[in-house]
């Protein structure tokens, strides 16, 4: 999917490391899959972002992983980086266990 919908920080759909989202209509459900966001693709065009939707009460409406310069991947929430992870299966794994069963 490469339209996704990023609403965050005061209303705006800017990623927090500026990345901005584009909108495509109101989401309802909860998305169980990882959306690459292809405006903070590299200049070779490989992903270095992905966006997931989970409606957390603490952690707010959407969780990022975007690949660092350090080659790590920063799991990313409202509030800022929450984790750091070696790989991208690794964040992901961190969120499906620590963010994603809450509800």
């Amino acid at each position: 999917m490469e339209t996704i919908q990023l609403k965050l920080w005061n209303n705006h759909t800017t990623h927090p490391r500026g990345c901005a989202g584009r909108k495509k209509g109101t989401m309802n459900k909860i998305k169980h899959t990882w959306n690459i966001v292809h405006d903070c693709d590299g200049e070779n065009g490989e992903p270095t972002c992905w966006s997931k939707e989970i409606l957390h009460p603490n952690y707010g409406r959407f969780v990022w992983i975007a690949e660092n310069t350090d080659g790590g991947f920063d799991v990313i929430v409202d509030i800022g980086t929450v984790i750091t992870c070696k790989s991208l299966a690794s964040a992901k794994r961190w969120v499906a266990m620590n963010i994603s069963s809450v509800r």
